[in-house]
């Protein structure tokens, strides 16, 4: 009945730690993407935390389109890194190709996530507060009012209820559905052939 009790206390660990770093610098990615204040104090502290790595890539890859391509490429090594590691901590490691496969699968499945929670706490927040000023809230209203727009205009709303981010909600999860089980599918069949 025994286990494996180290392998998964560092899996934990690395799960946890990868995870939380992952997700500031998405949404580093995310608030240049969509031109939040870069004076609101979470702005700061998630450009703080994010510039030692993303400042050394910046010098060798330029941004396209306002999108930060060193912060992607940021996200992509520590998705990679996270798999190899897990694996290890497993007694496996995959070939190249097909790990750099699963971690961009797993970038974009971070997007999804990173949209998907950011969407729920809005509306929980507009329940609550709905005319808050915190820079939280602040941050959050610029990073989901794109989507939010979009989605409004295809579903307007009625009866002064704003049904767009059921909308959203379910977009997001049909995409994860669709688009990336089978992305990651094809990851898991190119590591075991």
């Amino acid at each position: 009945m025994g286990g494996n009790y180290l392998g998964d206390a560092g899996q934990l660990l690395v799960n946890v730690l990868f995870g939380i770093y992952m997700v500031v610098v998405m949404l580093r990615f995310l608030m240049q993407l969509h031109r939040v204040d870069f004076y609101n104090p979470i702005s700061q502290m998630v450009v703080t935390v994010t510039n030692p790595p993303v400042m050394i890539f910046r010098k060798i890859i330029p941004g396209l389109w306002g999108m930060d391509l060193a912060c992607l490429f940021v996200l992509f090594l520590l998705a990679l890194l996270k798999f190899y590691l897990l694996l290890f901590l497993h007694g496996a490691l995959p070939p190249l190709l097909p790990a750099m496969w699963i971690a961009l699968v797993s970038v974009i499945d971070l997007a999804i996530d990173v949209y998907f929670y950011m969407i729920f706490i809005r509306v929980i927040l507009s329940w609550i507060a709905p005319m808050s000023r915190h820079p939280a809230a602040l941050a959050l209203y610029q990073l989901t009012e794109p989507l939010m727009g979009k989605a409004r205009r295809l579903l307007p709303s009625f009866g002064g209820l704003d049904f767009s981010p059921i909308l959203i909600l379910l977009g997001l999860q049909l995409i994860r559905i669709l688009l990336l089980s089978p992305m990651m599918d094809f990851g898991r069949v190119l590591m075991a052939g």
